[in-house]
């Protein structure tokens, strides 16, 4: 997958908003992670550290997912100096720091699923005005 610097850096800045950001987090399957890690390396790769935490979150979960703890801790290490408050980096923490398999992705991702509707609302469509709040209590 080829994207534009531009696009690359589009992808940061919208994964600020942690609706975005939580919405690209449930879109990543077992099957598929591999091409997450590309796509938020990528990211990565051209966000600012005032963009970088989101992104760096993304990509150390599709690490996590597909297998790659490695890559899961470089991300945390960063994220962490970053921001060490940031809701996203304390679960990935928590799931490096117990152990927790991949393959526990599944049954978390439907309780994730089910916090956004309840959060933001039907999934074909956010309530009016409601951008705040997020799945992870940030």
């Amino acid at each position: 997958m080829v994207l534009s610097d531009r696009d690359l850096v589009s992808l940061a800045i919208l994964a600020i908003d942690v609706r975005v950001r939580d919405e690209a987090w449930a879109l990543i399957d077992r099957s598929d992670a591999w091409i997450h890690v590309e796509l938020w390396r990528q990211v990565v790769s051209r966000s600012t550290p005032e963009l970088a935490v989101p992104v760096l979150c993304l990509l150390g979960l599709a690490a996590w997912i597909a297998g790659q703890g490695t890559l899961l801790v470089c991300c945390l290490e960063r994220a962490v100096s970053l921001d060490p408050r940031y809701s996203m980096t304390r679960i990935l923490q928590d799931l490096h720091a117990n152990a927790v398999p991949p393959s526990y992705w599944d049954r978390l991702k439907s309780g994730i699923k089910e916090t956004m509707d309840r959060v933001y609302g039907d999934p074909g469509g956010a309530r009016d005005g409601q951008r705040d709040g997020d799945c992870d209590g940030h």
